[in-house]
């Protein structure tokens, strides 16, 4: 059976609690459509902790619900610092994580 396509999720400009409900419904529909979801912030001017809060709970939703789940490497000086202030973990991938196959460790 062949791997399924990554989806990307790709988020720019200035972010915050007026964009909530439309980040919210783009990452529902991502869920719905994809089990290896890649969030693209390069392109990101501002966050608040609106969107961190949004993403951090994708990412607990996307554990529970077994969706691969990450955040493109290129992530923006504001969003990384914001992280960083609210002692949040970077979620940092080049690409979605991949389950193992047997054999590796």
């Amino acid at each position: 059976m062949a791997a399924e396509k990554e989806k990307v999720i790709k988020w720019e400009g200035s972010l915050g609690i007026e964009q909530a409900e439309t980040l919210k419904e783009e990452l529902l529909n991502a869920f719905k459509e994809s089990k290896n979801i890649l969030l693209n912030l390069s392109n990101v001017e501002d966050v608040d902790t609106t969107t961190i809060q949004l993403i951090f709970s994708a990412r607990k939703e996307a554990e529970k619900q077994g969706i691969n789940f990450g955040i493109d490497e290129k992530i923006p000086p504001v969003a990384a610092n914001l992280l960083k202030l609210l002692n949040l973990p970077l979620i940092k991938a080049s690409k979605a994580p991949t389950k193992k196959t047997s054999g590796e460790e």
